[in-house]
């Protein structure tokens, strides 16, 4: 063990990745650490639990300390799941049409697959396969990447054809030779026994056919992390604008995109293309610090990149006012 050589792969290798491995494998702690890594290197990151209200070892819980530096709050539900691939297949959909030129990259993390799509009735099972397909042929090349976790794969998933096809690593910790073939039906002997005897905290990377030992990471550790990411974020603020990461963005994506497009309904036409506010959310968040630190006013900096003037009467000005507060006592921390 003390001679270890790292192995490095960058996010753009991946596009859907699947983690399979017994329980105690050592599968909580590998995804605890691709999600910091994913945070530290300012991927928007997206988590998806159907366990995720039954508490202690779910992955919600597990993650718990990184939750406010997610892009999302953990979806549970099946139809706030449902509501997260969505979004996320839109993203790549726009940006294979050109209609969205973003680089900003992308993980969806979606623990319990197998349980998931048997969740799902036909239709939305079939549109949870075409996301895969589409982020297996375009995802690296779009900034988008997955990564389904499970502990019992079933064949009424993994073996279907078109599923397998779209899987374009797997994560193997200790796994038994059945559900090994699932995934590699051509994975020879020697490497199935040696998969199904992997020690916990070890992983076989296919298909470039090695095996690592991935850093154990407890829940002390990510509040730690969480801890130290917050006081870096801080310092990056008070030198410039524009922040590498933070849960601003989530403040953004709630205060702005759903409250404001959602709450606030405009029924006034004429106006409405004059209240209409960018929800891009990076922009958002470099344009509000910038105004702040040129010294304009609330007022002005509402104007200027909300396009709202004051009204103590309007919803979208008490909406508007509300987020520009949050964005900065966000900065702040």
């Amino acid at each position: 063990m003390n001679n270890l050589v790292p192995k490095y792969l960058e996010m753009g290798s991946f596009a859907t990745v699947a983690i399979c491995g017994q329980s105690g494998s050592g599968k909580t702690s590998t995804i605890r650490f691709i999600i910091a890594q994913m945070i530290l290197n300012n991927v928007q990151t997206i988590v998806c639990d159907p366990h995720g209200n039954a508490g202690n070892g779910s992955l919600k819980d597990g993650i718990a300390p990184l939750e406010h530096l997610l892009a999302l709050p953990v979806a549970v539900t099946l139809e706030d799941r449902i509501s997260a691939f969505r979004m996320v297949h839109t993203i790549l959909r726009n940006r294979i049409a050109g209609k969205d030129t973003s680089t900003q990259k992308i993980c969806i993390i979606l623990d319990e697959a197998t349980l998931h799509f048997l969740e799902c009735d036909k239709e939305q099972s079939q549109e949870f396969t075409r996301f895969l397909m589409d982020l297996s042929n375009e995802g690296r090349k779009k900034d988008i990447c997955c990564f389904l976790l499970g502990q019992s794969w079933k064949a009424d998933f993994v073996g279907s054809r078109t599923v397998r096809s779209a899987i374009t690593h797997v994560l193997f910790h200790r796994s038994n030779e059945a559900e090994i073939k699932l995934f590699v039906e051509s994975m020879p002997a020697k490497e199935r026994r040696k998969i199904s005897t992997l020690p916990t905290g070890s992983m076989f990377v296919y298909p470039y056919l090695y095996t690592v030992k991935v850093p154990y990471i407890s829940k002390d550790d990510l509040i730690d992390f969480a801890s130290k990411f917050k006081r870096a974020i801080s310092d990056t603020i008070n030198s410039t604008p524009i922040p590498v990461y933070s849960s601003v963005q989530t403040s953004v994506q709630e205060g702005l995109e759903h409250t404001i497009a959602k709450r606030a309904n405009v029924q006034d036409t004429q106006n409405q293309d004059k209240t209409r506010i960018n929800t891009n959310i990076a922009r958002a968040i470099k344009d509000i610090l910038q105004s702040r630190n040129e010294g304009n006013t609330k007022e002005q900096t509402i104007l200027k990149v909300l396009k709202i003037k004051k009204s103590g009467s309007s919803e979208r000005w008490k909406i508007a006012s509300r987020f520009y507060d949050k964005v900065l006592e966000r900065a702040k921390k």
